[in-house]
């Protein structure tokens, strides 16, 4: 049970059922076994509101060797609705995480490296275990894309040498129904 500060005037709405998730349930489970003290919580050092939860996890991810990154805690639930949404149908995973389809699409779900493995043909590099991608801000998901389109690409099978490929012009009708103004914007087009 999570409580929804934002919902919770509403009747039914204090608080949404979450599954909790096998990666999550055996590392839970590890500090339970290891906790002397049986308690309600198994967090219990940071239950002040007062804390900030954000320090602290910036010298975690500090201490682990890795860079913080931006908005840490909106990317962390930024990447696993992204995760989850591969999995199981957008309204199951909102219902999950407590918003609606229009705000995961426009605030939380995000492309991903692996996304882009996937359509290369390249699933071997991607892997079950894979830590979580951490999704990039509008600013930096903007240059990555760049720098991304900026590698020239490979395309396998593609000969350098095409002399000997005849091209030829497709009627004017294509493969879409052709209406009358579209007919005549086509027709100024191409002449």
């Amino acid at each position: 049970m999570v409580r929804n500060p934002k919902t919770e005037h509403l009747r039914g709405k204090a608080y949404r059922t979450v599954p909790l998730f096998p990666e999550l349930l055996k590392p839970l489970q590890e500090v339970w076994e290891q906790t002397k003290l049986k308690t309600e919580y198994v967090i219990n050092h940071y239950r002040d509101p007062k804390q900030n939860l954000r320090t602290q996890l910036t010298k975690i991810i500090i201490n682990a060797g890795l860079t913080p990154w931006v908005k840490l805690f909106h990317n962390l639930r930024a990447g696993r609705e992204t995760e989850l949404s591969r999995h199981h149908p957008i309204h199951v995973v909102c219902d999950w995480l407590g918003n609606s389809p229009r705000v995961a699409a426009e605030h939380y779900l995000r492309v991903t490296e692996s996304d882009f493995q996937t359509a290369l043909g390249q699933t071997d590099q991607i892997r079950d275990h894979q830590v979580a991608e951490m999704p990039e801000t509008k600013a930096n998901a903007r240059q990555a894309t760049k720098s991304h389109n900026e590698q020239t690409p490979v395309f396998h099978g593609v000969r350098k040498d095409s002399s000997d490929i005849h091209c030829s012009k497709m009627n004017d009708t294509r493969l879409e129904l052709v209406t009358s103004t579209m007919s005549t914007w086509r027709s100024n087009q191409l002449s």
